[in-house]
């Protein structure tokens, strides 16, 4: 149960909240294993610029997370609560029961290791696709990830020689100390606590 939070703690972990459903709500019809490196990289959603704009990378998420919020509005998709997401084994109003990929993009040397295992989904600067990103603050993204590529996604960290991506929670972060303060320990942190 998330515990209530107020202020600007809170106030964050609810953004997280909302972005995480969203990004489950628009990536349900989309995603394809017949087309993993384009079937969550949406022409409406594409980024107006690169994350390595450090300048520019905050403006760049809130832009794609808008969008998707806007398009959301415009054409509601299921709202049974009971329905399976997406990928058939989680529930949409369940984020905790989430797979959260954590990449910090000024560290990617842009070696190529991580699409192949991933199938296109996390890219050469070890950016996942934009339709599932979650939350960014200038240092870390956090981005959705479907359970059939859990373990492509598991192949693409082990084979990251830099260790700019892994499972939320790898590293100490302000953000994974809120969410296991706000009870959402279980957001498949993927850390020893």
């Amino acid at each position: 149960m998330l515990e209530r939070k107020t202020g600007a703690e809170g106030d964050r972990i609810a953004d997280f909240r909302r972005n995480l459903d969203e990004a489950l709500r628009w990536c349900r019809p989309r995603f394809s294993m017949y087309d993993i490196g384009n079937s969550l990289r949406s022409v409406e959603l594409k980024p107006t610029g690169d994350l390595s704009d450090s300048v520019r990378a905050d403006e760049i998420l809130g832009d794609v997370i808008l969008r998707r919020r806007r398009r959301l509005l415009k054409s509601p998709p299921e709202t049974d609560p009971n329905r399976a997401s997406f990928w058939g084994c989680q529930r949409v109003d369940q984020p905790e029961a989430q797979h959260l990929l954590a990449v910090f993009p000024s560290e990617s040397l842009s070696d190529g290791t991580s699409p192949p295992p991933t199938g296109g989904f996390v890219d050469v600067d070890d950016v996942p696709a934009w339709d599932a990103w979650v939350y960014f603050d200038r240092e870390m993204l956090v981005a959705l990830v479907p359970p059939e590529l859990v373990s492509a996604v598991e192949t693409a960290i082990s084979a990251n020689a830099y260790s700019c991506i892994g499972w939320l929670g790898f590293r100490d972060h302000p953000l994974v100390r809120q969410l296991r303060s706000a009870g959402l320990s279980e957001v498949k942190l993927h850390v020893e606590t």
